[in-house]
């Protein structure tokens, strides 16, 4: 938010809020009893019939088979099986075979952040207790599946080797050794080639010439229909540069699996992903822990904020009090304001996840079921727009307002480990998708108030010294 605002003359105009930043202490306490409830859920020994934690509003449970202890040892086996691989590897690599995996790291990160990190989240996801009984936490599958992520788009070349098997890796090495000569080899052979061309100059010139029109052409992609969105070629009329392959795999010419557009139709819920043919990311056991850890974050993040819709009411209202509060006044003074007006709120993932909660309890008429929301990205968003409309924009008439409610997972991909990634190591914010219609703008606030009238809204004034609902 900084860089968006590396500005003068918009600083006066942000204002940080800690109370809309932090939970209130009855809506951790709140969190914390559902994520309790979600840990015995897990921990139970027996099948799903007979565990005292299940609720038949759990969604998407059925997913991970009858017995939800059974699915997380599975998913920790997995995950035992990659890191004991990691640190076999890190043991038996010197530190200048371990810079040659991947040469060059973002965000200021190295192999041995990388290994202390996954040992952390290891550790973190299954402990033992007194008794010498293993416990699985299902809160802690957050951190398994972003670091999937971050991995997959970041630290894509060592993500796919240092979890290979120890022989595997070591013949690895070896081809990436044999294919630097052969590149450099092939590399010193064109430049005697070209040394000796008589019209070197004039190739160089032509050459040029030729990549800079089509580039032209192709960087003008609305102009031509024919030009895929997906994947665009561009050709020239001179000699392809032979760019050496990693041994790993061969490079597809395909468009990227994991984009918006196909994305959803590779992978559901109830059984592994049907991936196609797909040399760019062969760590078959790392696919496996990727697809297990998306199931129970899908099943658990959600749940986080109550189970039943009351419970989603109580902590969502306990929870996002005072950005709704803001939200409500915000609306109302759109009406009375003499310009169009736009307010930006920047706060973190569970007051989304709260917010939206709010949403679609407070009675507004959505159009997007609640089990479709699913996981929210970085730049995820939630828009409140107002709209005014005359039936006679000649007359002095009063405008009538209307409210739409709007809505984008932000930079999401279900398929992290089968796009092709580039040097930016960016994905594509998803378009939004409308929650609501337009809905009487009077309507909408009266839905919103009513939650500030709710039991939960008196805990809090209770709690927090009291809330002024009409203020």
């Amino acid at each position: 938010m900084g860089a968006f605002f590396n500005n003068s003359d918009f600083a006066h105009r942000v204002t940080v809020r800690s109370d809309m930043l932090d939970d209130s202490a009855l809506a951790k306490a709140g969190m914390e009893a559902v994520r309790m409830r979600i840990r015995g859920l897990f921990n139970f020994d027996g099948p799903l019939e007979y565990n005292p934690y299940y609720d038949p509003e759990f969604m998407r449970l059925d997913d991970m088979g009858s017995d939800p202890k059974a699915f997380l040892r599975s998913m920790c086996s997995v995950m035992s099986r990659l890191v004991a691989r990691m640190e076999q590897n890190f043991s038996d690599l010197g530190s200048a075979q371990l810079a040659e995996l991947q040469p060059e790291w973002c965000c200021n990160e190295n192999a041995e952040l990388f290994r202390e990190r996954w040992k952390k989240i290891m550790d973190d996801f299954q402990s033992t207790d007194k008794q010498g009984n293993i416990i699985y936490d299902p809160a802690k599958v957050g951190a398994v599946y972003d670091s999937l992520k971050y991995d997959a788009l970041h630290n894509r070349r060592f993500l796919e080797r240092i979890f290979m098997t120890p022989g595997d890796l070591a013949t690895e090495i070896q081809n990436m050794a044999a294919q630097g000569e052969s590149a450099a080899n092939t590399d010193e052979a064109k430049a005697v080639e070209y040394s000796n061309h008589s019209d070197v100059d004039e190739l160089d010139e032509d050459a040029g010439a030729g990549r800079l029109a089509q580039l032209d052409i192709a960087g003008n992609v609305e102009d031509d229909e024919s030009v895929s969105d997906d994947f665009i070629e561009i050709s020239s009329n001179t000699d392809p540069i032979d760019i050496p392959q990693r041994s790993i795999q061969h490079h597809r010419n395909s468009p990227a699996v994991g984009s918006p557009a196909t994305a959803q139709t590779l992978h559901s819920h109830n059984a592994p992903p049907i991936y196609p043919p797909d040399p760019l990311f062969t760590q078959k056991e790392v696919r496996q822990l990727y697809h297990k850890a998306r199931q129970l974050f899908d099943f658990v993040t959600p749940l986080e904020f109550g189970i039943q819709p009351q419970e989603r009411r109580r902590i969502g209202i306990q929870a996002s009090i005072p950005l709704l509060r803001q939200l409500i006044l915000d609306l109302q003074s759109i009406r009375t304001g003499p310009n169009p007006r736009t307010r930006f709120y920047f706060t973190k993932e569970s007051h989304m996840h709260t917010l939206l909660n709010l949403v679609f309890i407070c009675g507004l008429p959505t159009v997007v079921p609640y089990a479709e929301v699913g996981e929210l990205d970085y730049l995820t968003h939630v828009i409140f727009e107002v709209y005014e409309r005359k039936s006679d924009v000649d007359a002095n008439l009063e405008g009538e307002y209307s409210l739409r409610v709007g809505f984008s997972p932000g930079a999401s991909c279900v398929g992290v480990l089968d796009i092709n990634v580039d040097s930016t190591h960016a994905l594509k914010v998803l378009p939004r998708k409308n929650f609501t219609q337009h809905v009487p703008l009077d309507t909408a606030i009266q839905a919103l108030q009513a939650l500030l009238e709710d039991e939960a809204c008196a805990d809090i004034n209770s709690e927090d010294g009291g809330w002024n609902v009409s203020d």
